[in-house]
């Protein structure tokens, strides 16, 4: 990993990055034409629960993990990407979010409450094996700020984090299997604000949200440069996140309607959309290991649903039928 030029957030006073709005971006000419979404989707596959003393040793071939209250509580399940296997993975008796994995997909990242020193309950980053196993803190020590939407760098040291401190949001990197909570600067003396911050494949840049959500950024992995990859005044973007080649980019955001549909943004500035629906929200894309499928959720129909698409927005799929199923993520 590149050294970063930051101090720690415990220290008052952060180093100044330099920030430019020149430079190469990570992304090289690629996409596809936008392929209309058809409005007839398939029908969603029969539901064929696997053996639950199955082991994900057992299992092979890729692995979409998300979290669903299909039990009552919020739980993290593994199903294939026809929908055809379902698996849970965790039972404990708290809300579990936002399933994470490793680059080798031998771990999970979680977003889990915890309480803090103080008996304040925060959201807080749980690892678990890919089976299940093995679960524990990232760190012995309680975050006192809530944690969210983790997202592992390639060669598994760090796992980046939007922490959310009073009214504002920032992203910042966990050390592992460390204590370090690290945050960056803007440059200007102060933190960077934003959210949703996630490694390209290559683990050299990082992707996020900035902290108004109108736009679309993209740094080197030390802070020494920036990049605005989009902007728009009147979105609300949430959730980018690299193709498996680093050329693209998915994230939802609100079209010119106001309806939150997924978008990809190509290496030629092009924004494509992919979803046209007419109801419901598109949220937390997240592509196949060769780039060729992006899975989402929706509540096109009423509720939340994991669909899955061509990633040209072709073929969109209902994988399973639940009460709510939400923030899918594609094994690497």
């Amino acid at each position: 990993m590149l050294a970063r030029n930051y101090r720690l957030f415990t220290i008052a006073a952060l180093v100044a990055l330099a920030s430019c709005d020149g430079g190469e971006s990570p992304l090289s000419p690629a996409g596809d034409p936008a392929v209309p979404e058809s409005e007839d989707a398939a029908a969603p596959a029969a539901e064929l629960v696997g053996d639950p003393d199955q082991t994900l040793a057992a299992l092979t071939g890729q692995w979409i993990a998300f979290s669903s209250n299909r039990t009552g509580t919020r739980d993290i399940y593994l199903m294939d990407p026809q929908g055809t296997q379902l698996k849970r993975i965790t039972t404990a008796a708290a809300v579990e979010s936002e399933p994470a994995w490793s680059w080798d997909n031998k771990r999970i990242a979680l977003v889990r409450p915890r309480k803090d020193a103080s008996n304040v309950t925060h959201n807080d980053i749980y690892i678990i094996n890919a089976d299940g196993t093995n679960g524990h803190w990232w760190r012995p020590t309680p975050s006192p700020y809530n944690l969210s939407s983790p997202a592992w760098a390639p060669d598994g040291s760090e796992i980046l984090v939007t922490v959310s401190l009073h009214a504002d949001v920032y992203p910042a990197w966990l050390n592992l299997p460390g204590v370090t909570l690290g945050f960056y600067s803007d440059g200007m003396g102060g933190t960077l604000k934003g959210k949703d911050p996630s490694y390209n494949p290559a683990g050299d840049h990082i992707t996020y949200v900035g902290s108004q959500g109108k736009t679309l950024d993209v740094m080197t992995v030390n802070g020494n440069e920036h990049k605005v990859l989009l902007y728009d005044p009147h979105a609300s973007l949430s959730r980018p996140v690299f193709s498996p080649d680093g050329k693209r980019i998915a994230l939802s955001m609100n079209d010119t309607d106001g309806r939150v549909q997924i978008f990809v943004r190509n290496a030629n500035a092009a924004l494509v959309r992919l979803t046209a629906t007419t109801t419901g929200v598109n949220l937390y894309p997240s592509w196949s290991p060769d780039g060729s499928k992006i899975t989402f959720m929706s509540t096109r129909i009423g509720s939340n649903q994991i669909w899955i698409m061509s990633a040209t927005g072709a073929s969109p799929k209902r994988l399973h039928i639940s009460s709510y199923d939400t923030q899918p993520a594609f094994s690497h």
